[in-house]
């Protein structure tokens, strides 16, 4: 079995619920589950705005720092370069100390990561991406958002929805490229998605 476990997925998908279900397993175990939201927040803390100015956004409206809405896809991988090294390091350290994790999120992905773990490293990780195929179901999915977390304000998300949906279909294309396996969390019942991700972080 692996360490360190790295689950991908658009915002909305539900990484963040499944990552905790998984850790919590009784067959796994996962001491901690890093978000790369809190990564990118971190990150924002020491690279100054003017450097890598998207990273004062969202993955779905980091275009805004470029001006261009057409930019969207360019300046979410510019995200990515960055947080991928925060989320390379973490994993990197995870592995010498032979520590078990979870690190989930929109930015996790494998291009950035890969290039900076050797192939030994990459022996000890997992790499699942979250999937909802179905864009009602998706957009149903941030909307219920509000009913499971009250302090979130999901309005964003729900005006940029078409533009989640583009990252979305691009993270996508990156793990079928990669042989990740993608695992749909679009039936109703969300233990369908944790059971297969666990299955394939215990394989």
């Amino acid at each position: 079995m692996a360490n360190i476990l790295l689950i991908s997925g658009a915002t909305g998908v539900g990484t963040s619920t499944i990552a905790i279900r998984v850790a919590a397993d009784p067959a796994i175990q996962v001491r901690s589950v890093i978000g790369t939201d809190a990564l990118r927040e971190v990150v924002r803390q020491f690279v100054p705005p003017n450097v890598i100015p998207e990273l004062a956004y969202s993955s779905y409206d980091g275009y805004l720092a470029l001006g261009d809405s057409a930019e969207l896809l360019t300046a979410y991988r510019r995200q990515l370069q960055v947080i991928g090294l925060g989320v390379t390091a973490i994993t990197k350290r995870a592995v010498q100390e032979n520590i078990r994790l979870i690190i989930e999120g929109v930015h996790v992905s494998p291009e950035p990561i890969r290039a900076h773990l050797t192939t030994e490293e990459r022996k000890h990780v997992t790499e699942i991406l979250i999937d909802i195929e179905s864009p009602q179901v998706h957009r149903e999915r941030l909307v219920n958002r509000t009913e499971f977390s009250p302090g979130r304000d999901v309005s964003r998300q729900l005006a940029n929805f078409d533009r989640i949906r583009q990252i979305r279909a691009y993270m996508y294309d990156v793990a079928r490229m990669h042989h990740i396996p993608i695992v749909s969390n679009e039936h109703a019942n969300i233990n369908r998605a944790v059971a297969a991700c666990v299955s394939l972080y215990l394989d």
